[in-house]
């Protein structure tokens, strides 16, 4: 949103952003890390508590701990990314001792650290961040105005030269008239500020205090005069701005009567009786404008996370920026205390190459680098970035689509239909949601890229007759139709697959909207693809930052519009909508899997593997429960629709079939497996059960934005889930818990099926993997905050030794308490241990399988140096008995070991019978060497 023309990096030198390395980059580590274990940091699980770990990750076979962001945060953060202070670790988390103690804990266990980061932005609002409160303070003439992406000439006119801060909870004129907007005055350092509701620190500009103070006897009077007098546009005027603060703390420490003066002056602003007509005057003056939260749809005037308000943009690109950013993060890194980095939402950033390049060029040590980025099915990570790979979200879209019997799709979206009525293509409520986020939410996002197109067309002859109303109209469609995430233009203009993604949009919005002139849409094409206009040679600066700014813009309409909309309005098989999943595409075969590895292998054999996050809708475990759905469409669909029967008495108001076929599935997920399967539940634990469940409901409804919504909470529709919710573990609807738990231990070894395939697959599949806190177990988490609840270690602890004794086969009679998943775990975990080049850098070859039920085994090896690891699945296991056979290319040689069952395939056959191999188990994993 800066006017400022947007600089190449390394191009453009004068605008004072980061040049791109003269020097080689810094290559990545050559240990990169074996496997990751997710811990989510708070002030309830400390720096400490992660430290006492470290013997249990070690027994676990993890080589690092990949935590949540360290740098302070608002007091009270439950995830660390509304990070306040980058010059400090969280004080809630530990200390710096507290922190080195931790890292040498897990050093001596042979454990490092990656840590999560946050480039993009910061938290704002409240009183902490010492760096906004400065912007508002002093506004364009703070020390840091330009180190937020702040536009200081938006289209409103009254937010010139101002910031908006969108964070009153009522109107602008109810907090005034209701008190809720209070003067304080900080003796200590002469500040004076507006808090709102008791949370919001707003500084008051130092000109201002003379408003206050003015009228006042003695000393304090005088000094009024001279705040009167500042001159803000001097260029003393912070000093001295400072200089008379000092000075008025000064005067009330030295006399108490000072204070008592200057409490009687801002005390006829307060109160039902106040003085509201000369504090509107007063704040009229300030460097910020205050308003409700709904405002920031239409007004606001920084760059944000997404729609997220208290999370401002920080403009990383700039060198300053990036060092202050940076300088704690490298300063551990230097020390060896952090050997790599996970960056968080790369998108966000207005050049992720250029970053990515100068955080290798600026990092004191090689570190293991990787990126949170989505990408679409289509889609691979950029190879010119520099990156070791991505967090790996695609991995479990993958599976996810493996894991889905594609038999299940003809009868499951009649049947989806049926209960719920018919309903538009996913494609269609995709594109429906992001337009409702650009309109309801992101107004103010498109009308100030509008404002840019509509400058660069008024300084061509060709263009200057296209109108503000059209263009923003065009774009609008384009940005609801973009495929990917963002495209990633700068000022070497667009690459081929930019003006693949770009091409598609456009088509796209050509079709849906038939009354979008040609001509339109081809400026926006060319302005997003950085080519010239017009007669121009080149395309300029203005049109490279348009083009930048309209990538920065589409990520938060697809993230919003798409994970946080669409995904909540689709429910056929919620096991399938997830962060980068397309919800309407049911099954990839096996080809396609193996097509995606071998890509992997060959692009980012070091990148992250993720099946659960804290950014997942569902957890891992939850998800492959709902998964069994996709080979019982029709018995599902007869019992919920039975399950509806039963359940629709009593005087709660009738819930929508869409939520309902929503909530059974949720039911079904993360209904915990270690409960019993027959015989009475604990109220204790189906109340904390009916607790999560409720509120993971609330936020699906609300995220849809259908019946209730952030915004606008329809209460009684909500009252009325949760009333239902809690009534099925009472007496009234025995009947229905009886036949929902008989139905649910039913699919309960199919889902343990699944977790022992996905499991095996991301342990063994090129790339590094990572288990999210708890996951060895059971994780059947539901979307965020749920899926940070807190683990219990000793437990699991417990447990692993428990696993590690345990000689052949894995057993899966006593499956309800995750042995099994866990034992799998550790003997793969030691297998990666013990062979990590095979891991790191083995081949992967698709193995050919025959027989009636080939198309249910994928199998393939990894080799290297002469070991081969065979790894074979059978899939869909409610279809029954497989009968395949493996075909060898040739026979691998050496001594075979069975990792986790206790059948040995014969040497002297290249044909290997699947069924015998398996020996009862969905998985297998044979060792040659």
């Amino acid at each position: 949103m800066d006017e400022q023309p947007l600089a190449d990096w390394g191009r453009l030198v004068a605008s004072n952003r980061i040049q791109r390395p003269r020097r080689a980059f810094l290559s990545a580590p050559s240990n990169p890390p074996r496997a990751t274990y997710r811990l989510q940091l708070n002030k309830a699980f400390t720096f400490n508590d992660a430290a006492r770990l470290a013997p249990y990750l070690a027994e676990l076979g993890v080589s690092h701990a990949y935590l949540s962001p360290v740098l302070k945060s608002r007091p009270g953060s439950t995830h660390g990314y509304d990070t306040v202070d980058h010059d400090m670790l969280d004080p809630e988390l530990g200390t710096r001792e507290d922190f080195e103690a931790m890292a040498e804990r897990f050093a001596e266990r042979g454990i490092g650290i990656i840590l999560d980061i946050v480039p993009n932005h910061m938290g704002v609002g409240g009183a902490d961040n010492a760096l906004w409160l400065d912007v508002l303070e002093w506004g364009r003439h703070s020390l840091y105005a330009d180190w937020f992406d702040i536009d200081w000439t938006p289209p409103e006119t009254m937010l010139h030269d101002k910031v908006l801060v969108p964070f009153l909870g009522q109107t602008y004129g109810e907090a005034l008239s209701a008190g809720a907007l209070v003067v304080r005055f900080e003796p200590e350092d002469g500040t004076l500020s507006v808090w709102s509701d008791d949370a919001h620190r707003l500084p008051l500009a130092p000109k201002t205090y003379g408003l206050l103070l003015d009228g006042a006897d003695g000393a304090l009077g005088l000094l009024a005069q001279r705040f009167l007098a500042l001159d803000p546009m001097a260029a003393d005027a912070r000093d001295a701005g400072e200089a008379l603060k000092a000075e008025l703390a000064a005067l009330s420490a030295e006399d108490e009567a000072v204070i008592l003066a200057v409490e009687e002056r801002l005390a006829r602003f307060h109160g039902p009786d106040g003085d509201h007509a000369a504090f509107d005057q007063l704040i009229g003056q300030q460097n910020w404008r205050l308003a409700h939260y709904s405002v920031a749809a239409d007004d606001i005037n920084y760059r944000r996370f997404f729609i997220v308000s208290d999370l401002a943009g920080v403009r990383v690109e700039r060198e300053i920026v990036f060092d202050h950013v940076h300088r704690l993060i490298f300063e551990l890194v230097e020390k060896g205390l952090v050997q790599g980095l996970r960056i968080d939402h790369i998108d966000g950033l207005i050049d992720p190459k250029g970053y990515c390049e100068a955080l290798r060029a600026k990092c004191p040590r090689p570190i293991y680098l990787v990126v949170e980025k989505i990408l679409a099915p289509h889609e691979a990570l950029r190879q010119d970035w520099n990156v070791d790979g991505t967090t790996g979200y695609e991995f479990a879209t993958r599976v996810n689509l493996l894991l889905a019997d594609p038999e299940g799709e003809a009868p499951m979206d009649p049947a989806y239909r049926s209960f719920i009525g018919d309903h538009e293509p996913f494609e269609a409520i995709e594109r429906a949601a992001k337009l409702t986020m650009l309109d309801a939410e992101m107004a103010a996002e498109l009308n100030a890229l509008t404002g840019r197109l509509r400058q660069i067309a008024m300084a061509r002859p060709e263009t200057v007759d296209l109108t503000a109303n059209r263009l923003r109209e065009t774009l609008r469609a384009v940005l609801a139709e973009m495929p990917v995430y963002r495209s990633y233009v700068d000022a070497n203009g667009a690459t081929a697959p930019d003006r693949r993604n770009i091409g598609v949009a456009i088509a796209r919005a050509r079709r849906s909207e038939p009354t979008l002139e040609e001509h339109y849409l081809d400026f926006v094409c060319k302005v997003m693809s950085a080519d010239p206009l017009g007669e121009d040679e080149h395309p300029g600066d203005e049109v490279i930052e348009a083009a930048m700014r309209i990538q920065q813009v589409s990520g938060p309409v697809m993230a919003k519009g798409l994970e946080d909309t669409a995904l909540y309005r689709y429910n056929r098989l919620i096991a399938l909508n997830d962060v980068g999943s397309p919800p309407d595409r049911f099954h990839a075969g096996i080809e396609s899997f193996h097509d995606f590895n071998r890509m992997r292998a060959r692009t980012m054999p070091q990148g992250m593997i993720t099946t659960s996050s804290h950014d997942s809708k569902r957890g891992e475990d939850t998800r492959l429960r709902i998964l069994t759905l996709s080979g019982r469409a029709d018995e599902w669909a007869a019992h919920v629709a039975r399950w509806r029967e039963m359940l629709d008495g009593g005087e709660t108001p009738e819930i929508a079939a869409d939520d309902f076929w929503l909530m059974m599935q949720m039911l079904l997920g993360a209904w915990p497996a270690e409960w019993p399967l027959e015989g009475p539940l604990s109220s204790n634990e189906t109340d904390r059960f009916a607790e999560r469940l409720e509120g993971a409901m609330v936020k699906s409804l609300r995220e849809a934005r259908l019946r209730t919504r952030w915004s606008a909470p329809d209460e009684a529709y909500e009252g009325a889930i949760g009333e239902l919710i809690r009534r099925i573990f009472t007496s009234e609807c025995a009947d229905f818990l009886e036949e929902f738990r008989t139905f649910s231990a039913r699919i309960g070894c199919e889902g343990l099926a699944n977790a022992l395939i996905e499991t095996t697959l991301k342990l063994t599949v090129p790339g590094v993997p990572d288990i999210y806190q708890g996951a060895e177990l059971w994780e059947q988490s539901m979307v965020d905050p749920d899926n940070r609840r807190s683990v219990d270690y000793e437990r699991r602890h417990s447990m692993l030794a428990e696993a590690a004794g345990a000689q052949g086969p894995i057993d899966l009679l006593d499956w309800q308490d995750g042995l099994p998943k866990l034992t799998l775990i550790h003997r793969l975990l030691a297998l990666r241990a013990e062979f990590p080049e095979l891991f790191s850098r083995g081949d992967y070859l698709p193995i050919k399988v025959t027989g009636a039920d080939a198309g249910r085994v994928l199998a393939f090896t990894r080799q290297v140096d002469g070991v081969t690891m065979l790894v074979l699945t059978s899939l869909w296991p409610w279809r029954g008995e497989v009968l395949a056979s493996l075909v060898l290319p040739e026979l691998p040689s050496g001594r075979c070991t069975s990792i986790l069952g206790d059948n040995v395939p014969e040497p002297e056959s290249d044909r290997l019978d699947v069924g015998s191999m398996l020996s009862g188990l969905p998985v297998g994993v044979f060792l040659y060497r």
